[in-house]
């Protein structure tokens, strides 16, 4: 059962790297100003980039929580995460 969890963390790992890679190769960064709907689209990097991070942050803190046989009803918080 653990092991489905890292494979799918792994995964998206790799999967970002390369997505990374493929956009600097495809679509360098050259310091223009582009159309605003790029423009209004790259806003959102906060968004998708530092959310899932946190999310994640979130995890280990419920993770450690758990830690106290008391807080049982955290496993579902930590599974949602």
């Amino acid at each position: 059962m653990q092991s489905r969890p890292r494979s799918i963390l792994i995964g998206s790992a790799a999967f970002s790297v390369v997505l990374l890679m493929a956009l600097v190769r495809f679509v360098p960064p050259d310091g223009r100003e582009h159309a605003e709907l790029a423009q209004f689209l790259g806003r959102f990097h906060l968004l998708v980039i530092h959310f899932p991070i946190a999310l994640l942050l979130l995890a280990l803190l419920l993770e450690l929580a758990m830690l106290d046989q008391r807080r049982v009803a955290l496993r579902q918080s930590r599974t949602l995460c």
